[in-house]
């Protein structure tokens, strides 16, 4: 029987407004010890932001932490369901470069998956490129909206 996403171990969506600042996805990333924060606005996902991100599009070209988070997320976010296959994620993920995944259920954001789980539950490498797009229903402003199942 093929492994869903459900059975994988699903961190925590540590979720910002995209009208904050990055100091306080800064001070999120570290209260919850992530790396990682998903950006909402209005209740769609808007994007996602790294650490690195804080680094590379925020601090190295002259930002400041009062920035707000909404200029600095990256609205390419692979999505997927808790009923898809793992293997289909790992597709997905392999496809676009994609180094998180981020997890819904039944259209509700849960969490976020990271490409080592996804290589633990099937054994395949799974390696990144760089972020690209998968879209889902609750993923509004993607570009492009590719199931994964």
């Amino acid at each position: 029987m093929p492994v869903t996403v459900a059975e994988c171990e699903i961190s925590e969506a540590v979720v910002i407004r995209a009208n904050q600042s990055v100091r306080a996805a800064a001070k999120l990333m570290e209260s919850h010890n992530t790396d990682l924060v998903v950006v909402v606005d209005k209740d769609a996902i808007a994007g996602v932001v790294t650490a690195t991100d804080l680094v590379w599009r925020v601090y190295a070209v002259g930002g400041t932490g009062n920035d707000e988070i909404s200029g600095v997320c990256d609205g390419d976010v692979v999505v997927a369901s808790t009923q898809d296959r793992v293997s289909d994620v790992v597709d997905k993920v392999q496809e676009t470069g994609a180094r998180r995944v981020l997890v819904h259920d039944d259209g509700d954001l849960i969490g976020t998956l990271a490409r080592e789980d996804l290589f633990e539950r099937t054994g395949r490498p799974v390696k990144a490129v760089s972020p690209h797009v998968v879209g889902s229903r609750f993923a509004q402003r993607s570009r492009e909206t590719v199931a994964v199942g």
